[in-house]
């Protein structure tokens, strides 16, 4: 299968989140992201096809207080 334009991206992408600007930006986005889900208790959440899910990663252990 042939890659895809973003396919020869994803190690930098993933990789400039380790840096110290791109931590302060994946905090803040992944705090944007469960501001704007709202997560509800026995919620969950799917996230199909939306690129390296380095946020995914970065909320999936986040539990919102009851």
């Amino acid at each position: 299968m042939p890659k895809a334009a973003f396919d020869t991206w994803t190690d930098k992408y993933d990789t400039w989140f380790d840096t110290p600007v791109g931590r302060r930006i994946k905090q803040y986005e992944a705090d944007l992201l469960m501001a704007l889900l709202d997560p509800q208790p026995g919620e969950r959440i799917l996230d199909a096809g939306c690129g390296t899910g380095i946020f995914t990663r970065g909320v999936q252990w986040i539990k919102k207080p009851e």
